[in-house]
């Protein structure tokens, strides 16, 4: 791992990390209950509500820190069901190969061809409001890049594809590559 990696992994840890202490710790850093009223309509930022207040005097800052909770659960929800939808796919349609592979892949294009943000507003307004529909409104528009990925992967491992793979410096520093059969 170079060092410019490293530092990114640090960072994006520590990103995650502030996440998922508000996460945990969120309602109780609350500084007020976020559904009463606490406060005039539309205070502006200041030491008693360091976000202000919205149109319903409620705070801001409180509504934020018990609302990460649930926008987290979400997200992590939405992606773990588009992930595992694309590889369930793409793996499947990869190994089996064939008519198997080729339906599977037009499937895939046809959700790709279509504009995600149109098909989730529509599906969204269909089903009505609920965190169910949200979650599975974001996997189905999710999960047909990871079956693209996960299929052309497979099917390069069940083709057995040839790659150059960077080898020993020679003795004038000079980078020798070698073709391995290795998958790629």
């Amino acid at each position: 791992m170079t060092a410019s990696a490293s530092w990114f992994l640090k960072i994006g840890g520590a990103i995650t990390g502030v996440f998922l202490l508000l996460v945990v710790a969120g309602p109780a850093l609350a500084p007020y209950d976020p559904q009463a009223v606490v406060g005039a309509s539309l205070v502006a930022p200041s030491g008693a509500h360091l976000l202000g207040t919205n149109d319903a005097g409620q705070d801001i800052l409180s509504q934020l820190l018990v609302g990460t909770r649930a926008s987290m659960l979400t997200g992590i929800l939405a992606a773990t069901l588009a992930v595992a939808a694309g590889v369930l796919v793409g793996a499947t349609a990869g190994l089996l190969g064939g008519w198997a592979d080729l339906v599977a892949m037009r499937i895939v294009d046809v959700f790709l061809a279509i504009p995600a943000l149109p098909l989730v507003i529509l599906i969204a307004s269909l089903a009505g409001p609920s965190r169910a529909t949200i979650v599975a409104v974001i996997a189905l528009a999710g999960w047909p890049p990871t079956a693209v990925s996960c299929e052309a992967r497979r099917s390069s491992w069940r083709a057995g594809d040839t790659c150059m793979r960077p080898g020993a410096s020679t003795a004038d520093g000079r980078m020798s590559f070698a073709v391995t059969s290795s998958p790629v």
